[in-house]
Protein backbone atom coordinates (compact mmCIF):
# COMPACT_ATOMS: atom_id res chain seq x y z
CA UNK A 1 0.00 0.00 0.00
CA UNK A 2 1.33 3.44 -0.93
CA UNK A 3 1.48 5.76 2.06
CA UNK A 4 1.99 9.44 2.74
CA UNK A 5 3.73 10.98 5.74
CA UNK A 6 2.42 14.29 6.98
CA UNK A 7 3.23 17.01 9.46
CA UNK A 8 0.84 19.21 11.43
CA UNK A 9 1.52 22.75 12.55
CA UNK A 10 -0.15 25.32 14.71
CA UNK A 11 0.46 28.58 12.90
CA UNK A 12 2.76 30.78 14.96
CA UNK A 13 2.91 34.38 13.78
CA UNK A 14 6.33 35.91 14.15
CA UNK A 15 7.16 38.85 11.99
CA UNK A 16 9.80 38.02 9.40
CA UNK A 17 11.93 40.89 10.65
CA UNK A 18 11.97 40.21 14.38
CA UNK A 19 15.71 39.66 14.01
CA UNK A 20 16.05 43.42 13.69
CA UNK A 21 15.00 44.07 17.30
CA UNK A 22 17.44 44.79 20.08
CA UNK A 23 20.80 46.48 20.07
CA UNK A 24 23.21 47.57 17.45
CA UNK A 25 24.68 44.10 17.06
CA UNK A 26 21.56 42.88 15.32
CA UNK A 27 21.37 45.74 12.80
CA UNK A 28 24.12 44.12 10.79
CA UNK A 29 21.90 41.08 10.36
CA UNK A 30 19.07 43.28 9.13
CA UNK A 31 21.35 45.10 6.71
CA UNK A 32 22.81 41.87 5.40
CA UNK A 33 19.37 40.56 4.54
CA UNK A 34 18.12 43.75 2.87
CA UNK A 35 19.89 43.19 -0.48
CA UNK A 36 18.36 39.73 -0.71
CA UNK A 37 14.92 41.13 0.06
CA UNK A 38 15.29 43.82 -2.53
CA UNK A 39 16.49 41.29 -5.06
CA UNK A 40 13.23 39.44 -4.65
CA UNK A 41 11.34 42.68 -5.20
CA UNK A 42 13.25 43.82 -8.26
CA UNK A 43 11.04 43.74 -11.35
CA UNK A 44 11.88 41.25 -14.04
CA UNK A 45 13.54 42.72 -17.07
CA UNK A 46 14.99 45.77 -15.28
CA UNK A 47 17.18 47.83 -17.54
CA UNK A 48 20.88 47.09 -17.27
CA UNK A 49 21.63 50.75 -16.42
CA UNK A 50 19.23 50.88 -13.48
CA UNK A 51 19.30 49.74 -9.86
CA UNK A 52 17.25 49.51 -6.71
CA UNK A 53 17.56 51.39 -3.43
CA UNK A 54 16.34 50.29 -0.03
CA UNK A 55 17.07 49.94 3.67
CA UNK A 56 15.54 50.60 7.07
CA UNK A 57 14.45 53.93 8.59
CA UNK A 58 14.87 54.38 12.35
CA UNK A 59 13.98 57.10 14.84
CA UNK A 60 17.14 58.41 16.50
CA UNK A 61 16.06 59.01 20.11
CA UNK A 62 19.49 59.57 21.59
CA UNK A 63 22.63 57.67 22.49
CA UNK A 64 21.02 55.91 25.46
CA UNK A 65 18.30 54.28 23.35
CA UNK A 66 18.26 51.80 20.54
CA UNK A 67 16.99 53.16 17.21
CA UNK A 68 13.26 52.54 16.78
CA UNK A 69 11.98 51.28 13.42
CA UNK A 70 9.67 53.89 11.88
CA UNK A 71 6.57 52.74 9.99
CA UNK A 72 4.74 54.98 7.50
CA UNK A 73 7.62 57.45 7.13
CA UNK A 74 7.57 59.04 3.68
CA UNK A 75 10.95 59.18 1.95
CA UNK A 76 11.95 60.56 -1.42
CA UNK A 77 15.00 60.44 -3.68
CA UNK A 78 16.95 63.56 -4.56
CA UNK A 79 19.02 63.52 -7.74
CA UNK A 80 22.49 64.82 -6.84
CA UNK A 81 23.06 66.23 -10.34
CA UNK A 82 19.76 68.00 -10.98
CA UNK A 83 18.71 68.57 -7.38
CA UNK A 84 15.22 67.40 -8.25
CA UNK A 85 13.05 65.32 -5.97
CA UNK A 86 12.04 62.00 -7.46
CA UNK A 87 10.31 58.80 -6.38
CA UNK A 88 8.47 58.67 -3.05
CA UNK A 89 7.86 55.61 -0.87
CA UNK A 90 6.67 54.87 2.66
CA UNK A 91 8.25 52.49 5.14
CA UNK A 92 6.44 49.35 6.29
CA UNK A 93 5.88 48.19 9.88
CA UNK A 94 9.50 47.05 10.17
CA UNK A 95 10.82 50.40 8.91
CA UNK A 96 11.90 48.87 5.62
CA UNK A 97 11.68 51.00 2.48
CA UNK A 98 12.25 50.01 -1.12
CA UNK A 99 12.34 52.38 -4.06
CA UNK A 100 11.50 51.01 -7.49
CA UNK A 101 14.35 50.56 -9.97
CA UNK A 102 16.02 53.93 -10.65
CA UNK A 103 17.98 55.14 -13.67
CA UNK A 104 21.75 55.09 -13.27
CA UNK A 105 22.89 58.09 -11.27
CA UNK A 106 23.72 59.48 -7.82
CA UNK A 107 21.00 59.97 -5.22
CA UNK A 108 20.40 60.90 -1.62
CA UNK A 109 17.41 59.80 0.42
CA UNK A 110 15.45 62.64 1.99
CA UNK A 111 12.48 63.21 4.30
CA UNK A 112 10.35 66.14 5.49
CA UNK A 113 7.66 65.02 7.92
CA UNK A 114 5.89 67.03 10.65
CA UNK A 115 7.58 66.65 14.02
CA UNK A 116 10.84 65.36 12.53
CA UNK A 117 14.01 67.23 11.59
CA UNK A 118 13.95 67.43 7.80
CA UNK A 119 17.07 66.27 6.01
CA UNK A 120 18.84 63.92 3.64
CA UNK A 121 21.36 61.14 4.06
CA UNK A 122 24.98 62.29 4.19
CA UNK A 123 26.07 59.42 1.99
CA UNK A 124 25.38 59.54 -1.73
CA UNK A 125 24.11 56.32 -3.27
CA UNK A 126 25.37 55.45 -6.73
CA UNK A 127 23.05 53.37 -8.90
CA UNK A 128 24.33 51.48 -11.91
CA UNK A 129 24.28 48.07 -13.60
CA UNK A 130 21.39 46.66 -11.53
CA UNK A 131 23.33 47.04 -8.32
CA UNK A 132 21.34 47.11 -5.07
CA UNK A 133 22.09 50.14 -2.92
CA UNK A 134 21.14 49.55 0.74
CA UNK A 135 21.31 52.17 3.47
CA UNK A 136 19.86 52.49 6.96
CA UNK A 137 18.58 55.94 7.93
CA UNK A 138 18.50 57.63 11.36
CA UNK A 139 15.88 60.38 11.59
CA UNK A 140 15.88 62.82 14.51
CA UNK A 141 12.66 64.11 16.10
CA UNK A 142 12.20 67.82 16.67
CA UNK A 143 12.81 69.18 20.19
CA UNK A 144 11.45 72.66 20.89
CA UNK A 145 11.84 74.65 24.08
CA UNK A 146 8.93 76.35 25.76
CA UNK A 147 8.24 79.79 24.28
CA UNK A 148 5.68 82.58 24.77
CA UNK A 149 3.91 80.73 27.53
CA UNK A 150 3.57 77.55 25.47
CA UNK A 151 4.93 74.17 26.57
CA UNK A 152 8.03 72.51 25.23
CA UNK A 153 7.42 69.83 22.60
CA UNK A 154 9.23 66.67 21.66
CA UNK A 155 8.78 62.96 20.93
CA UNK A 156 7.05 60.49 23.19
CA UNK A 157 8.18 56.86 22.98
CA UNK A 158 6.37 53.79 24.24
CA UNK A 159 5.02 50.33 23.56
CA UNK A 160 1.63 48.73 23.08
CA UNK A 161 1.30 45.15 24.25
CA UNK A 162 -1.44 42.59 24.69
CA UNK A 163 -2.06 41.24 28.19
CA UNK A 164 0.11 38.20 27.49
CA UNK A 165 3.10 40.38 26.61
CA UNK A 166 2.88 39.91 22.83
CA UNK A 167 2.31 42.64 20.26
CA UNK A 168 -0.77 43.47 18.24
CA UNK A 169 0.87 42.27 15.05
CA UNK A 170 0.48 39.17 12.96
CA UNK A 171 0.90 38.19 9.35
CA UNK A 172 0.74 35.05 7.26
CA UNK A 173 1.04 34.93 3.48
CA UNK A 174 -0.23 31.35 3.69
CA UNK A 175 -3.55 32.51 5.12
CA UNK A 176 -3.68 35.76 3.15
CA UNK A 177 -3.05 38.00 6.17
CA UNK A 178 -0.86 40.95 5.11
CA UNK A 179 1.99 42.23 7.26
CA UNK A 180 0.31 45.57 7.96
CA UNK A 181 -1.73 44.94 11.10
CA UNK A 182 -0.68 46.88 14.19
CA UNK A 183 -2.01 48.94 17.07
CA UNK A 184 -2.88 52.60 16.50
CA UNK A 185 -1.81 55.22 19.06
CA UNK A 186 -2.95 58.78 19.82
CA UNK A 187 -1.97 61.35 22.46
CA UNK A 188 -4.93 63.17 24.00
CA UNK A 189 -4.72 66.39 25.98
CA UNK A 190 -7.15 68.11 28.33
CA UNK A 191 -10.74 67.65 27.21
CA UNK A 192 -9.78 64.76 24.96
CA UNK A 193 -8.21 67.00 22.32
CA UNK A 194 -5.89 65.07 19.97
CA UNK A 195 -2.34 66.37 20.41
CA UNK A 196 -0.52 63.71 18.43
CA UNK A 197 -1.16 60.79 16.13
CA UNK A 198 -2.67 58.60 15.09
CA UNK A 199 0.50 56.58 14.44
CA UNK A 200 0.92 52.85 13.98
CA UNK A 201 3.17 50.77 16.16
CA UNK A 202 6.05 49.02 14.46
CA UNK A 203 6.50 45.26 14.28
CA UNK A 204 7.90 45.26 17.83
CA UNK A 205 4.89 47.12 19.24
CA UNK A 206 6.87 50.37 19.62
CA UNK A 207 5.60 53.84 18.77
CA UNK A 208 7.05 57.33 18.54
CA UNK A 209 4.64 60.26 18.72
CA UNK A 210 6.50 63.36 17.48
CA UNK A 211 5.97 66.98 18.57
CA UNK A 212 4.04 66.18 21.74
CA UNK A 213 3.65 69.07 24.22
CA UNK A 214 4.85 68.59 27.81
CA UNK A 215 1.37 68.62 29.34
CA UNK A 216 -0.68 65.93 31.11
CA UNK A 217 -1.61 63.35 28.49
CA UNK A 218 -3.72 60.30 27.94
CA UNK A 219 -2.14 57.78 25.57
CA UNK A 220 -4.89 55.87 23.74
CA UNK A 221 -4.12 52.67 21.86
CA UNK A 222 -6.49 50.56 19.77
CA UNK A 223 -6.06 47.03 18.47
CA UNK A 224 -8.73 45.25 16.43
CA UNK A 225 -11.62 47.06 18.09
CA UNK A 226 -10.26 47.00 21.67
CA UNK A 227 -9.09 50.32 23.13
CA UNK A 228 -6.99 51.03 26.22
CA UNK A 229 -5.67 54.29 27.63
CA UNK A 230 -2.81 55.29 29.93
CA UNK A 231 -2.48 58.61 31.75
CA UNK A 232 0.91 60.27 31.36
CA UNK A 233 1.97 63.19 33.62
CA UNK A 234 3.47 66.35 32.19
CA UNK A 235 7.22 66.03 31.63
CA UNK A 236 9.90 67.70 29.60
CA UNK A 237 10.69 66.07 26.25
CA UNK A 238 14.21 65.21 27.38
CA UNK A 239 12.71 63.27 30.29
CA UNK A 240 10.23 61.54 28.02
CA UNK A 241 13.15 60.27 25.96
CA UNK A 242 14.48 58.40 28.99
CA UNK A 243 11.25 56.49 29.57
CA UNK A 244 12.01 53.56 27.29
CA UNK A 245 10.92 50.27 28.82
CA UNK A 246 9.31 51.77 31.93
CA UNK A 247 5.85 50.83 33.11
CA UNK A 248 4.58 54.35 32.47
CA UNK A 249 4.97 54.15 28.69
CA UNK A 250 3.55 50.68 28.10
CA UNK A 251 -0.11 50.66 27.11
CA UNK A 252 -1.66 47.23 27.70
CA UNK A 253 -4.52 46.16 25.46
CA UNK A 254 -7.09 44.07 27.32
CA UNK A 255 -6.70 40.99 25.15
CA UNK A 256 -4.50 37.89 24.94
CA UNK A 257 -3.70 35.59 22.05
CA UNK A 258 -5.34 32.17 21.88
CA UNK A 259 -3.23 29.21 22.92
CA UNK A 260 -3.03 26.08 20.74
CA UNK A 261 -2.25 23.06 22.90
CA UNK A 262 -2.24 20.35 20.25
CA UNK A 263 -2.95 19.45 16.61
CA UNK A 264 -3.42 15.75 15.81
CA UNK A 265 -4.57 13.60 12.90
CA UNK A 266 -6.85 10.61 13.37
CA UNK A 267 -8.19 7.69 11.40
CA UNK A 268 -11.12 6.48 13.43
CA UNK A 269 -10.00 6.82 17.05
CA UNK A 270 -6.32 6.21 16.37
CA UNK A 271 -3.83 9.08 16.15
CA UNK A 272 -1.63 8.72 13.08
CA UNK A 273 1.16 10.46 11.23
CA UNK A 274 1.12 8.13 8.22
CA UNK A 275 -1.86 7.17 6.08
CA UNK A 276 -2.59 5.63 2.70
CA UNK A 277 -2.13 7.98 -0.27
CA UNK A 278 -5.51 9.38 -1.32
CA UNK A 279 -7.20 8.49 1.99
CA UNK A 280 -8.95 10.95 4.29
CA UNK A 281 -7.84 11.78 7.83
CA UNK A 282 -9.46 13.99 10.46
CA UNK A 283 -7.27 16.81 11.75
CA UNK A 284 -8.21 18.14 15.17
CA UNK A 285 -6.91 21.28 16.90
CA UNK A 286 -7.23 21.93 20.64
CA UNK A 287 -7.11 25.61 21.57
CA UNK A 288 -8.36 27.92 24.29
CA UNK A 289 -8.60 31.66 24.77
CA UNK A 290 -7.44 33.18 28.09
CA UNK A 291 -10.17 35.83 27.81
CA UNK A 292 -12.95 33.45 26.90
CA UNK A 293 -13.33 34.92 23.39
CA UNK A 294 -15.02 32.90 20.70
CA UNK A 295 -12.41 31.32 18.47
CA UNK A 296 -12.43 30.75 14.73
CA UNK A 297 -10.30 28.17 12.91
CA UNK A 298 -8.86 28.27 9.40
CA UNK A 299 -7.09 25.40 7.67
CA UNK A 300 -4.53 25.03 4.89
CA UNK A 301 -2.68 22.02 3.49
CA UNK A 302 0.41 21.63 1.33
CA UNK A 303 -1.29 18.95 -0.76
CA UNK A 304 -4.64 17.32 -1.23
CA UNK A 305 -7.91 18.90 -0.09
CA UNK A 306 -8.73 20.11 3.40
CA UNK A 307 -12.08 21.47 4.58
CA UNK A 308 -13.54 22.18 8.04
CA UNK A 309 -15.87 19.48 9.32
CA UNK A 310 -16.61 21.14 12.68
CA UNK A 311 -15.48 24.21 14.63
CA UNK A 312 -12.05 22.78 15.49
CA UNK A 313 -11.80 19.85 13.10
CA UNK A 314 -11.07 19.42 9.38
CA UNK A 315 -11.21 16.57 6.89
CA UNK A 316 -8.00 16.22 4.91
CA UNK A 317 -7.98 14.09 1.77
CA UNK A 318 -4.34 13.30 1.11
CA UNK A 319 -2.76 13.51 -2.35
CA UNK A 320 -2.77 10.33 -4.40
CA UNK A 321 1.00 10.64 -4.87
CA UNK A 322 2.96 9.30 -1.87
CA UNK A 323 5.11 11.90 -0.15
CA UNK A 324 5.50 14.14 2.86
CA UNK A 325 2.82 16.81 3.30
CA UNK A 326 1.83 19.36 5.90
CA UNK A 327 -1.37 20.85 7.27
CA UNK A 328 -1.68 24.19 9.08
CA UNK A 329 -4.27 25.77 11.35
CA UNK A 330 -4.77 29.43 12.25
CA UNK A 331 -6.81 30.30 15.34
CA UNK A 332 -8.17 33.82 15.88
CA UNK A 333 -10.16 35.48 18.66
CA UNK A 334 -11.44 38.32 16.46
CA UNK A 335 -9.72 41.00 18.55
CA UNK A 336 -6.17 40.93 17.21
CA UNK A 337 -5.21 37.71 18.99
CA UNK A 338 -3.88 35.11 16.55
CA UNK A 339 -2.14 31.79 17.11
Amino acid sequence: MLKSNFRLWASHFRDAFHFARGGRGSWAVARAVIPFLLATLAPAGSAANSGQIGGIAYANLGDSMHPVALPDMELYLKDEVTGRAGSKVKTDLTGIYSFPAQPAGSYRICWDAPGWVAGCTEETLHVENQRLAAQDILIKPELRAAAKGGPATGPLYGKVMLKDGTTCNGSSPLFGIPANASAVVEALGPGGRILGGPVRTNSEGEYVLPAIPAVPLKIKASCQGITSALSEPAREPSTALALRGTKETVVVIGNSRPVISSVVARVGRAEVNTAAAGSTVQVIAAAKDPDGDRLTYRWKAEGGRIAPSSKWQASWTLPTTPGRYGAFVLVSDGHGGIA
